[in-house]
């Protein structure tokens, strides 16, 4: 398959790399990957959202559930991870509609 079949060409990838200048800026609570595909890379459009809330709401509710196995009193803890786990659960349905949103505002504006 050649490069330009590829909807993500050599050269975005490539360029994951070189932005490392921006980890420093990387929300403790977020993957590195993860967030350097969220940077916008010069040059190549506008670029996902930084920050994505839905996105932000999933690790924070994985952090917090996590977190939870750490409490003294584990039926509290269970109440927290399982409303943690609902809101992942809505929070990763509504990616796509998120992101369209956003995409919409940006054009819109």
């Amino acid at each position: 398959m050649s490069d330009k079949d590829q909807k993500v060409d050599r050269e975005t990838l490539a360029n994951l790399m070189k932005i490392e200048e921006f980890d420093d800026i990387c929300p403790p609570w977020w993957p590195q990957l993860l967030w350097r595909l969220h940077i916008p890379l010069l040059g190549h459009g506008p670029g996902p959202i930084n920050l994505p809330p839905a996105i932000d709401n999933i690790m924070a509710n994985l952090h917090i559930h996590t977190m939870s196995y750490l409490m003294k009193d584990q039926n509290a803890a269970q109440q927290i991870r399982t409303a943690t786990e609902e809101q992942i659960a809505s929070a990763a349905r509504s990616l796509s509609k998120d992101h369209d949103q956003a995409v919409s505002k940006r054009r819109a504006a």
